[in-house]
């Protein structure tokens, strides 16, 4: 099996991201969690298990209202920049950011997801109650 895995997005609610500020999303509604690593209700962050260090497949995408702002989303291991993935928004637009990294993780190392936005205001990411529009998952990779 590819465990441990998680999937969590956020809620119906939306998520103010300040002006050209790196802020934390808050995927704070769990899909699913097979060893109950994801923090959902405070640090909103994955924790590699004791025991299941190795190769990780990490994936994200957050929906944003519509702007003509560039978009950067910001993986971060242990609290280091790990990854990043820059999209220039087209206004008018919904715009969903994703990024896709495949990682060696150990135990404990801990993964978050942060969002710049640079529209000159604040924007939300937007959450749904029925789809993961904004989400957070990784599964370790059968070696």
């Amino acid at each position: 099996a590819n465990t441990p895995a998680f999937l969590a997005r956020l809620s119906s609610t939306t998520q103010s991201i300040s002006d050209d500020t790196f802020t934390k999303i808050q995927f704070n509604t769990e899909v699913y969690d097979t060893a109950s690593a994801y923090d959902n209700s405070s640090n909103y962050r994955f924790t590699v298990p004791s025991g299941q260090g190795g190769k990780y497949f990490i994936y994200s995408a957050v929906r944003m209202a519509s702007s003509s702002a560039t978009l950067t989303l910001n993986l971060r291991l242990n609290g280091s920049n790990a990854g990043f993935s820059s999209l220039k928004a087209v206004s008018g637009e919904l715009q969903t950011i994703t990024l896709m990294f495949s990682k060696d993780l150990s135990a404990d190392d801990y993964l978050e997801i942060f969002l710049r936005q640079q529209s000159g205001g604040s924007l939300n990411a937007s959450g749904d109650s029925n789809d993961q529009t904004t989400y957070f998952g990784a599964f370790k990779i059968i070696e």
